[in-house]
């Protein structure tokens, strides 16, 4: 025979302030880099203006015709541009693909560094690849993520010097601090 002696845990819970549960969703922003800086382009990595160094994957053209500075999606990382930087390559062009700050093997995995952060990172890519890829034309490409990063860069009038963007599926937020 049961006897039922009050309810049960889960209902108790239930009864309890969230506050301390809302809190636990809250993001954890990332500390900016030292700064001082100047931006450049490294065979395995994006030097940005703060002093962080960003992982870069590049698929090098044989003889360039143009360079894309590519941002991947929320949760994923450079590597999601292995199959089309690969094409890419073939038609010419360059392209340089680096793990956005809190996403793949950044410094601070799973520390959302803001948008501001995020905006300065691609400003910062554009500028190196213009110095290392004298002439040719940089553009932006944003997939998802990225995209609402490519975007909000414009848009807030940041001074991101590409030539032209790309967008697949981007990203359209409410939130303050989207990218």
């Amino acid at each position: 025979r049961f006897r039922v002696r009050g309810p049960p845990p889960v209902a108790k819970a239930c009864r309890r302030p969230a506050v301390p549960a809302a809190a636990a969703c809250a993001p954890v922003p990332a500390p900016p880099g030292q700064g001082g800086a100047t931006p450049a382009v490294a065979s395995d990595y994006v030097l940005t203006r703060d002093g962080e160094k960003l992982l870069l994957r590049v698929w090098t053209a044989a003889r360039p015709r143009a360079v894309i500075v590519a941002l991947h999606g929320m949760s994923d990382y450079s590597n999601a541009f292995a199959m089309p930087g690969e094409y890419w390559a073939k038609k010419r062009i360059t392209t340089l693909a680096y793990d956005q700050r809190g996403f793949g093997q950044s410094s601070r995995r799973g520390l959302w560094a803001g948008g501001d952060a995020l905006r300065r990172d691609l400003d910062d890519a554009v500028d190196a690849a213009r110095r290392r890829y004298r002439g040719m034309p940089v553009f932006a490409l944003g997939a998802i993520m990225g995209g609402a990063v490519v975007v909000s860069a414009h848009a807030n009038g940041a001074s991101t010097q590409a030539d032209g963007v790309v967008l697949v599926a981007p990203a359209a937020w409410e939130r303050v601090d989207s990218p």
